[in-house]
């Protein structure tokens, strides 16, 4: 996709995204990195389920052969979440959502796709096929509510021996690729 029909399709995306989602995301923004490789940062701020009122920043990558190719996305936000693995540096995407892999990718999805299956995953989170190498597999039950609101807090807790510094809209913390 061209910079120039990517920044537009963004801009018409920035203006109606509260009302798509329901106020629940927002592009926060949007850039060009070496390579003609753009980017978007988005916060997801969930109105309901585990994650309510959390505040989980993602930074989706759009080459150049975007749509016909996924995207990469990056959660940028120390989080607790089984289908998002904070610590893994080297891969194309520390997210797991199907619609992120080259197979379960279609076109027609497009940006605002994207930022949609973002919110699906914080609202559904797939506790039985964990990415995360901090989670261990557990039922869908209160232990795993009560780990993910202990990692939201604003200060900040201990969940599996890993220490989640709070939740906060500033990502990134020593994880430096947003």
């Amino acid at each position: 996709m061209a910079l120039f029909s990517t920044t537009k399709e963004i801009q018409r995306l920035a203006n109606k995204l509260g009302k798509l989602s329901q106020n629940q995301a927002r592009i926060v923004d949007f850039g060009v990195e070496k390579g003609n490789s753009s980017y978007l940062k988005v916060e997801i701020i969930p109105s309901s389920g585990y994650y309510k009122g959390g505040k989980i920043l993602f930074k989706i990558y759009l080459n150049s052969t975007f749509p016909a190719t996924p995207p990469r996305v990056w959660c940028c936000t120390n989080i607790y979440h089984p289908n998002i693995d904070v610590t893994d540096m080297g891969s194309d995407s520390n997210v797991c959502l199907n619609m992120f892999e080259s197979d379960g990718w279609f076109p027609g999805y497009g940006i605002e796709g994207c930022i949609m299956g973002l919110l699906f995953l914080m609202h559904n989170p797939c506790l039985q096929d964990p990415l995360s190498p901090f989670f261990s597999l557990l039922g869908e039950d209160d232990s795993f509510a009560d780990k993910v609101k202990k990692s939201l807090k604003p200060g900040g807790g201990e969940v599996d021996g890993f220490r989640f510094e709070g939740n906060s809209a500033d990502p990134c913390n020593s994880l430096d690729k947003c």
